[in-house]
């Protein structure tokens, strides 16, 4: 597991992921945003496999091309800007919305 994620976090997202993998209809809110500085690259988590932990669901906006799905946090862990920059968790980091309302570009709930 990268250690973009700590620990009480990813149990939190591992349980998503666990419902979901239910069958259980949810739309947790986001748990864990990333974001590459050097970019306009940011992730809003929702769920971790509970197979494979380093799959995470939840929504990528690419410089405003967004998508929902899965991602590999091994991956997106190995990244690298300009000057070793690397991807980081937002601390501060407060969901305004479920996952639904960060992937539906016609919500009206702002992403922050």
């Amino acid at each position: 597991m990268t250690d973009l994620i700590p620990d009480d976090l990813k149990n939190t997202l591992i349980e998503n992921g666990r419902q979901a993998a239910a069958g259980v209809a949810i739309d947790p809110q986001p748990v864990v945003k990333l974001f590459a500085p050097w970019t306009n690259v940011t992730w809003y988590i929702s769920e971790l496999s509970p197979r494979d932990p380093h799959i995470a669901f939840g929504v990528a906006d690419f410089n405003g091309e967004v998508e929902l799905g899965n991602f590999d946090l091994r991956e997106i862990s190995r990244l690298e800007g300009p000057g070793g920059d690397r991807v980081q968790r937002d601390l501060y980091f407060t969901p305004k919305g479920t996952i639904s309302d960060y992937w539906n570009p016609i919500s009206s709930t702002p992403k922050p």
